[in-house]
């Protein structure tokens, strides 16, 4: 279960107490944008390394709150914390699979996400607009199995909470503790 209450407190500790209080200040009066774009700054200021899973949750917190795209190059940037065990991997920013090489109106298939102990992914299915690019608001999200060539499960455009959590859910192996 995604718990994006408890996910706020627990990434604000990895910051400085000034940092964290302004971002869970963001959050308390409802601007949790800025929360995140702030949190994201941060981390990459002060070189804070987070897990696969932590970027993943920071990701999936940012979709939430339509604000990914405007955080996900400053995500790559933060460090890595060294995880002796497999975890999450969000992939490069909006590198379609399918189709290769799309047209306006067809359905551009995104991997998001992925379990790196069971290589699911999370993806992201969004409309090519017209003027070559992908529609802002994902028409879909899905768990892609590396066993099926289709999307194993599906969830709503607004249900990413769901899917992240399905991601969690359907890796056969025991997160690292």
């Amino acid at each position: 279960m995604f718990d994006e209450s408890a996910l706020w407190e627990r990434l604000a500790d990895h910051l400085p107490r000034a940092d964290a209080e302004e971002i869970l200040g963001f959050r308390d009066i409802g601007e949790q944008e800025g929360g995140i774009d702030h949190l994201v700054a941060a981390l990459v200021t002060h070189q804070v390394p987070i897990t696969g899973t932590e970027r993943a949750e920071i990701a999936v917190l940012a979709e939430i709150w339509s604000v990914r795209e405007m955080v996900e190059s400053r995500l790559a940037q933060c460090l890595a914390a060294g995880e002796a065990e497999p975890g999450l991997l969000v992939l490069p920013a909006d590198t379609p699979t399918s189709p290769a090489y799309p047209t306006a109106g067809e359905l551009v298939v995104v991997p998001w996400i992925t379990c790196t102990r069971c290589d699911r992914t999370l993806v992201r299915a969004h409309l090519y607009e017209e003027w070559d690019d992908l529609s802002f608001l994902p028409e879909y999200y899905g768990i892609r199995d590396p066993q099926q060539s289709l999307t194993a499960a599906r969830f709503g455009p607004h249900d990413v909470k769901a899917a992240f959590s399905c991601l969690l859910a359907v890796c056969p192996h025991e997160p690292a503790a």
